[in-house]
């Protein structure tokens, strides 16, 4: 009997790990994230083409897929910081989906679909995906650059202020 109500402690005291482990992830992410829509708010307010393009929502997905490809370099470094039993890929793909959850507001099947088609563009060797990750690599490092902005005008984004 006491063996049972150990491991029922050690399973709760593991699962209260995990929350915290993502909440973390989730919470630092954040923050990055945030400078970067930050950064481009500030410079749309002098900068008519970047305003526009904020403004549209059918870029809106343009960003979010910059976001995410972004994100799956950000939570593959976090997820290497911490030894657990799976692949820090594997890990980043779990945060994708609890960033797409929580942030996003998307349902799990729709958060799921979304971090397979990272792990396609991944496993398809996507050399704007490589570049685009590894900027959230960079920023996990310690890097602060107006990261989503010079990704758009690489991208030929018409973002340029008007001369």
């Amino acid at each position: 009997m006491f063996e049972f109500i150990r491991n029922r402690r050690k399973i709760s005291e593991e699962k209260k790990e995990r929350n915290e482990y993502l909440k973390s992830a989730r919470e630092s992410a954040y923050r990055i994230v945030a400078t970067q829509h930050e950064d481009l708010r500030i410079r749309s307010e002098e900068n008519d083409n970047l305003a526009v393009f904020l403004a549209d929502s059918e870029n809106h997905s343009v960003l979010l897929s910059l976001e995410l490809q972004y994100l799956s370099g950000y939570f593959e470094s976090y997820a290497k910081e911490y030894d657990y039993p799976t692949t820090a890929e594997e890990r980043a793909s779990l945060h994708i989906i609890d960033w797409l959850m929580y942030y996003r507001k998307l349902d799990l099947d729709q958060a799921r679909i979304e971090a397979i088609s990272l792990r396609e563009m991944k496993n398809e060797d996507d050399e704007l995906f490589k570049s685009i990750k590894n900027r959230g690599t960079e920023a996990y490092a310690g890097s602060s650059r107006a990261d989503f902005f010079d990704i758009l005008r690489a991208l030929k984004v018409d973002i340029e202020p008007k001369a």
